[in-house]
């Protein structure tokens, strides 16, 4: 086990050199960390919707721009990014999650099409939802406006309606 944040660069720099050292070669890259947020956009600290780009799109970037020389060199390897269905449709109380999520869908489309020459593929995964902690484990924002309280109350029953409904992670 390695230890990585995908949030510094050193981290990532010194994890792909540890596995290189000890692998010699990196075939598949899983970008699967994230992070999510429950605030509506107007309510959201701008440091929290930073962090949450930083983790969920920069993260996967700086971690694959890690690993590319090396599947170049060996020309190819795969690489899987993890978004979301809220990469594909906007979610009401998670702005910033859907718009890190939106940017790496981009992103993978794009460099898909960059890595071909290289015989490097890159997969796009968009789970709905699963019956998961990371949802209980999301603080609220500290600054909630009254005027969307029938809103946010709405947004939180249906998410916890559909995790409730949700694909069991161990399958």
């Amino acid at each position: 086990m390695l230890v990585l944040d995908v949030r510094s660069d050193e981290s990532v720099h010194a994890c792909v050199a540890e596995l290189l050292q000890r692998a010699g070669r990196i075939d598949l890259l899983v970008n699967n960390a994230g992070q999510t947020h429950a605030s509506l956009a107007e309510e959201t600290d701008p440091a929290q919707a930073r962090d949450v780009l930083e983790t969920n799109f920069w993260g996967a970037v700086r971690v694959t721009n890690a690993v590319l020389p090396t599947m170049r060199k060996q020309r190819g390897g795969h690489i899987i990014n993890v978004s979301s269905l809220a990469g594909l449709l906007g979610t009401p109380g998670q702005a910033f999650y859907s718009a890190s999520k939106f940017a790496l869908e981009g992103y993978s489309e794009a460099l898909s099409i960059e890595l071909q020459p290289f015989n490097i593929h890159v997969s796009l995964i968009e789970p709905g939802f699963f019956t998961t902690g990371l949802h209980a484990s999301t603080a609220p924002s500290d600054r909630q406006i009254p005027d969307y309280d029938g809103l946010r109350s709405a947004i939180e029953t249906s998410v916890q309606q559909s995790i409730a409904q949700g694909g069991d992670p161990q399958a």
